[in-house]
């Protein structure tokens, strides 16, 4: 009786708890952020806000978690970076026309030092690209001297803009397309030693083509040396360290834009086609080499091992007819004499005497 009503509290504590944790789960506000397709997307984790409900130090170390609330992992298009443990998180990216829909993150936050945690739910909703606004020009650049979180810094790239904007041409519109770290890219990933960064490459796009110009300038930019500077940009060179030699330019149009073509990232060098034909090979060798000579030494040794075991041993009539007469005599009369001793031995302690015991007679005598 008492069993029965312990399991029906324990069932009625488990259910109130479920239904808490669904409802607390279901209030739980949603932050709700909206984007376009071709159009650079970030949004920054404030470590400071993130726990709101905690009052957060300076030194205190803070991990971030971001995943899809169906499964794990982010969009293909979305990146997350976080320099370290004490700094901002950053969610970033630039959805194409074939990433339209609804995306449910959830940000799980970590504190390592107090072990407090804490969970944000960001409903980000990509829109289609409105015609007017579309991107005509493209321009890749590498900057050597920052990372992908100074890069997503609005004040670094207001200031990126307003450098490039009088390259690109006066009164054109530029802006920011995209942006990815070396190492996402797969081109270096230094050791954060004496401050030396990464590197970025950040894309910028445009309405209007650039200036003849600023590709007159690149196209004669002599690229023997490692890292040559345009003299006529030196306002823009003063605070950012781009590669002149890796910039790019690409007239991109709506119909390539929206393809579903997955294009590759061009990594620089060359390009070797794989072989479309077999080579002709023969395994007889290594058939020999793996299988007949192994089975061979395992077989003489299993043939040695007979022998020394089988065909050495002498019998008992080859023992007998090399054991010379005297010595079985010899070897007769002692068991007969030990034979006589247990049968005496028997009857001084009233045993029964053995049947056939013969007393032991001396060599010669009748």
């Amino acid at each position: 009786m008492d069993t029965d009503m312990s399991l029906t509290v324990f069932r009625l504590h488990t259910l109130i708890v479920g239904l808490f944790i669904h409802t607390a789960s279901s209030q739980q506000s949603v932050t709700q952020l909206h984007t376009i397709s071709h159009q650079f997307f970030q949004h920054t984790l404030e470590r400071d806000s993130f726990f709101d409900k905690f009052i957060l130090g300076k030194e205190e170390q803070i991990t971030f978690h971001p995943s899809l609330v169906t499964r794990p992992g982010l969009p293909k298009w979305l990146h997350f970076t976080q320099s370290h443990q004490t700094a901002h998180g950053y969610l970033y990216g630039t959805p194409l026309s074939t990433d339209q829909g609804q995306y449910e993150l959830e940000i799980f936050g970590e504190n390592l030092d107090t072990h407090e945690s804490s969970r944000v739910l960001i409903n980000i909703e990509v829109n289609m690209l409105n015609n007017k606004t579309f991107p005509d020009y493209h321009a890749t650049l590498f900057i050597q001297n920052l990372n992908i979180e100074e890069i997503l810094n609005v004040s670094m790239q207001e200031k990126l803009i307003d450098e490039f904007v009088p390259l690109w041409g006066q009164g054109s519109t530029v802006w920011i397309y995209g942006a990815m770290s070396a190492a996402e890219l797969g081109l270096r990933n230094v050791v954060p030693i004496n401050n030396e960064k990464q590197g970025v490459q950040v894309i910028v796009s445009s309405s209007q083509p650039p200036s003849s110009r600023l590709q007159e300038n690149i196209q004669q930019l002599g690229c023997e040396n490692d890292n040559p500077e345009i003299a006529s940009f030196q306002d823009l060179n003063e605070f950012f360290d781009i590669s002149w030699c890796e910039v790019t330019f690409d007239t991109i149009t709506n119909q390539h834009l929206t393809s579903t073509t997955n294009l590759p990232i061009y990594l620089g060098g060359k390009f070797w086609a794989p072989s479309q034909t077999m080579d002709d090979s023969s395994d007889f060798i290594g058939f020999l080499l793996v299988v007949v000579v192994p089975s061979a030494i395992l077989l003489a040794i299993v043939m040695i091992l007979f022998c020394l075991m089988f065909c050495n041993r002498q019998g008992i009539e080859k023992r007998n007819q090399s054991t010379p007469e005297i010595q079985l005599a010899h070897h007769s009369m002692i068991r007969q004499a030990s034979q006589e001793l247990r049968s005496l031995s028997n009857r001084r302690d009233g045993g029964p005497t053995p049947v056939g015991s013969n007393t032991p007679q001396m060599a010669g005598t009748p």
